[in-house]
C-alpha cells in the first residue's frame, strides 16, 4: 500500500507492484467500512514509464486522479473509465519535484512536494492557460422530507456525494426549525458531505430560519445576498453571490436562488431581470447561476434569463414531478459563454428523498482571453 486518500466518504487506497509485475498494481476504492466497492488498473501507457518501479503517491484534483512514480518529476492524470476496470490516462505533466509524495495546496491552489536532495519543499502554481473542470448542482431540498414524508439528510447527502460536486446550491432549507426537529440542516449535510458551507435567511420561521445553502470545495473570498422582487407580496426570496478562488488569480462567482412559485409570472420575470442588474459590476468575471426558478424552458422567465446566461442544457430535463417527471424548473446557468465549455448536463435518477429531482453539470473554466492589442512588429 503506497498512498491512500479519503475523497468524498471513500478511501482510495494505491497497491503497488514492482519490476516484471508492476503492471499489476492496482488502485481500489474502500467505503468508510473498508469494504472494496472498486477496483482498477493502470493503462499500459503509465507503466512503460514505471521502468520497474511502481506508482508511489496520488490525490484527486479537480475530478481528475494525479498519480506519481518513484524519480521522475511528471504526475500522470487519469479519468475513471465510463466502462471497464483500466484507467484512462489523460496526459503527463511535468512538475518540479519527483514523485513519492504530494498534495494539494490551498495557499496556492496548486500542488505541494519535496526535493528530497535539497530538503525542501516545492509549491507548483497550476497552469492558468489549461481548461479547469467543475461539478456544480442545484437541489431543492424540500427541508429534508422525502416523498415518504421522512426526513433523512443522510440520503439526501448519499445524492450529492454520487455526484462528487464542487460547487452545491441548496433551496428551501432549514435551520433550527421544529418542523425538522430543530436541526440545523445547513451544518449537518456540511459534515455529510465534506464541503464548506454558508447559509442566507429568506425568512424566519417558528423560532428557526428557512433559505438558501451554498457549498464548496474551495475558499470563500468574498459573499453578498440580497432579495429579490416581491411586487405581490409573496414569500421572499434571494439571490445569493459568493467568490471562490480556485487557482492563483483564478476565480469564479457562485450564485445561487429560488424564484416565486405562484401561477402569475410576473414576480419571476422582474427577479430574472433584477439578477442581470446585480452582476453588471462583475462585468465578463466568470459566473455560474443555480436554482429552482419554478420556470419552464419555453416561459417568458427562461428566455429573459438567457438574455444575459447559457443554459448549460439545451434539451429540456424534467425535475418534477419527483417520480415521473415531465417538467424542467431547475436549472444551471453559466456566463460569459466564451469562458466555459460544457461538457455534460444530468438530472439524477433519486426518486424518493425529495420532492425535486437533483440536476448536476460538469464544465470546464475556460483560460482568460487577452483583449490586448498585440504590439506591432514593424
Amino acid at each position: 500500500l503506497t498512498w491512500c486518500v479519503l475523497r468524498e466518504n471513500h478511501w482510495w487506497c494505491n497497491f503497488a507492484k514492482y519490476g516484471d509485475k508492476n503492471g499489476e498494481t492496482f488502485l481500489v476504492k474502500f467505503d468508510r467500512a473498508w469494504k472494496e466497492v472498486g477496483r482498477w488498473t493502470y493503462p499500459e501507457s503509465v507503466i512503460k514509464e514505471l521502468h520497474r518501479m511502481s506508482l508511489s503517491g496520488g490525490i484527486w484534483f479537480q475530478h481528475q486522479l494525479l498519480v506519481t512514480g518513484h524519480d521522475d518529476g511528471v504526475f500522470f492524470v487519469l479519468d475513471l473509465p465510463e466502462k471497464g476496470t483500466v484507467l484512462e490516462h489523460v496526459r503527463t505533466v511535468r512538475m518540479p519535484f519527483t514523485g513519492q509524495g504530494f498534495a494539494y495546496d490551498p495557499e496556492t491552489f496548486g500542488l505541494i512536494g519535496i526535493d528530497r536532495k535539497k530538503h525542501e519543499l516545492v509549491r507548483a502554481i497550476p497552469d492558468k492557460s489549461q481548461p479547469m473542470r467543475l461539478r456544480v448542482m442545484s437541489y431543492n431540498i424540500h427541508h429534508g422530507e422525502g416523498t415518504d414524508r421522512k426526513l433523512d439528510l443522510e440520503r439526501i447527502a448519499r445524492v450529492i456525494n454520487s455526484v462528487e460536486p464542487d460547487l452545491v446550491g441548496l433551496q428551501e432549507v432549514d435551520q433550527v426549525v421544529p418542523r425538522s426537529k430543530n436541526v440545523d440542516q445547513v451544518e449537518e449535510l456540511g459534515d455529510l458531505i465534506g464541503l464548506q458551507s454558508s447559509f442566507h435567511k429568506s425568512i424566519a420561521l417558528n423560532g428557526g430560519s428557512y433559505g438558501n445553502a451554498s457549498y464548496s470545495r474551495w475558499f470563500r473570498k468574498n459573499e453578498a445576498s440580497t432579495e429579490l422582487p416581491n411586487p405581490e407580496n409573496g414569500e421572499a426570496r434571494r439571490v445569493v453571490k459568493s467568490e471562490f478562488g480556485l487557482a492563483i488569480d483564478v476565480f469564479v462567482w457562485f450564485l445561487n436562488t429560488h424564484f416565486d412559485h405562484r401561477p402569475k409570472e410576473a414576480t419571476r420575470l422582474e427577479s430574472a431581470k433584477f439578477i442581470a442588474e446585480w452582476i453588471k459590476n462583475d462585468g465578463d468575471d466568470p459566473i455560474i447561476l443555480v436554482g429552482d426558478f419554478n420556470a419552464r424552458p419555453e416561459s417568458e422567465t427562461i428566455k429573459e434569463l438567457e438574455k444575459t446566461w447559457t443554459r448549460t442544457n439545451k434539451e429540456p430535463l424534467p425535475t418534477i414531478p419527483v417520480e415521473k417527471p415531465t417538467q424542467q424548473i431547475d436549472y444551471i446557468f453559466v456566463k460569459p459563454a466564451n469562458r466555459f465549455r460544457i461538457i455534460k448536463t444530468e438530472v439524477h435518477p433519486e426518486a424518493v428523498a425529495l420532492d425535486h429531482r437533483a440536476i448536476w453539470a460538469e464544465v470546464e473554466l475556460l483560460p482568460e482571453v487577452s483583449t490586448k492589442a498585440e504590439p506591432s512588429t514593424k
